[in-house]
């Protein structure tokens, strides 16, 4: 139990560190690069909470991380130690074990809940994906029109099998859902209120999501969710990822098409208009998410640069391997290295504690000698004060 508690908790430093590093450069450096590049980010930081920092590296950022923590904490304890404890002849020792196993008890029965607030909020996720399953595979298929828009549109973006393709009357936006057989759920009275240009952009988005494996990034924002669902730094970065997906398909919708940026965005603002009244209750990956994100996507979609290849370069995606490598690596070379400087530390300490405490022992059971120490010492004292005078 005690070295689960310990990777936990490294997970989450670790990864707050990051995700504060990332959006560091996100609204600096990198302020004006691509959203597949930011959301790929934003994707490495979520598997550094998922990840145990057990991989080997010793010039990684949990390598760094660790070696920093460890080296503060080791030098503020052996302070605390040398100087703030009583040199007695007698330590309480019982009183300490005891306050140990208490500590113990709380922390096991803590983590006790812990795993049962775990349980239930994955039973209760995998019941509501289950069921949504169900009802997307009791949907009847989309009309042939619409299957042949929907495969040609495939082929255009480049998938190498075309999504099931359900229709549902229900108020609602396009989504895809489910990452091995992925389904794409198109709502018939909105694709009617759409033109032609205006419905292949929307469908482009959502096949979008499918070329981009976001529905298994989904599946691991929602793994994410029940392991930490009591730490808001885990939320945060889940919704910065979809946050930067959604303009990465955005990208892909206008590049992939002749649809003209200002149509695309005036087909997600007729989406937004008809939706407002209506919730959105399904756990696919929707086509609007908030206002402010609107906004930000309708801007991205309206530059001039719209149009350019939403596919990463290979210099970008280099650099987000040698960056992966370097933030998700290190954590076995700093847990290997942590005992080892703890250790050093508190045993010089504990030498130098003890042996003051010997020193006390012997002054304090042996008096003559003690009262012998003091006579020679203060003869010594009086004869080089002599000395001086002469």
């Amino acid at each position: 139990m005690d070295g689960v508690i310990h990777y936990g908790a490294l997970t989450l430093i670790h990864g707050t560190v990051l995700a504060l590093i990332t959006w560091l450069l996100s609204a600096t450096l990198l302020r004006r690069s691509r959203p597949a590049f930011q959301a790929a980010l934003w994707t490495i930081v979520l598997l550094k909470f998922l990840l145990p920092p057990v991989l080997p590296g010793e010039m990684a950022l949990s390598g760094w991380l660790a070696e920093s923590t460890t080296s503060v904490t080791v030098t503020q304890r052996a302070n605390t130690e040398l100087s703030s404890e009583p040199i007695t002849r007698e330590s309480p020792i019982n009183h300490e074990i005891a306050t140990e196993s208490r500590g113990d008890q709380a922390l096991r029965l803590l983590f006790i809940c812990y795993l049962v607030f775990v349980g239930v909020l994955g039973a209760h996720a995998l019941l509501t994906l289950r069921r949504t399953g169900r009802r997307i595979r009791s949907l009847p298929s989309a009309e042939p029109n619409t299957l042949d828009e929907v495969l040609r549109l495939s082929e255009w973006i480049g998938l190498k099998r075309m999504p099931d393709v359900r229709a549902t009357n229900d108020e609602m936006t396009p989504y895809v859902f489910g990452f091995r057989r992925s389904v794409l759920v198109l709502p018939e009275r909105l694709m009617r209120m759409l033109d032609t240009s205006e419905r292949r952009g929307l469908i482009l988005h959502e096949l979008a999501h499918i070329r981009r494996k976001d529905p298994l990034i989904r599946g691991l924002q929602g793994l994410a969710g029940v392991f930490f669902f009591f730490f808001p730094p885990v939320v945060w970065v889940s919704r910065r990822v979809e946050h930067f997906a959604e303009m990465a398909c955005d990208r892909w919708a206008v590049a992939r098409s002749e649809v003209a940026p200002s149509t695309y965005a005036g087909a997600v603002v007729k989406v937004v208009k008809e939706m407002r009244r209506v919730p959105q209750t399904q756990v696919g990956l929707p086509l609007v998410r908030g206002v402010r994100l609107l906004e930000e996507r309708l801007r991205a979609v309206l530059r001039d640069d719209a149009r350019k290849s939403p596919r990463l370069s290979l210099s970008a995606k280099m650099v987000l391997t040698c960056w992966s490598l370097f933030v998700l690596m290190g954590g076995s070379t700093a847990k290997m290295r942590q005992p080892t400087h703890l250790s050093q530390a508190f045993t010089s300490s504990g030498q130098e504690v003890s042996s003051r405490r010997e020193t006390v022992t012997k002054n304090e059971s042996h008096p003559i000698a003690s009262s012998e120490y003091s006579k020679g010492a203060a003869q010594k004292q009086s004869v080089s004060s002599r000395q001086r005078e002469l």
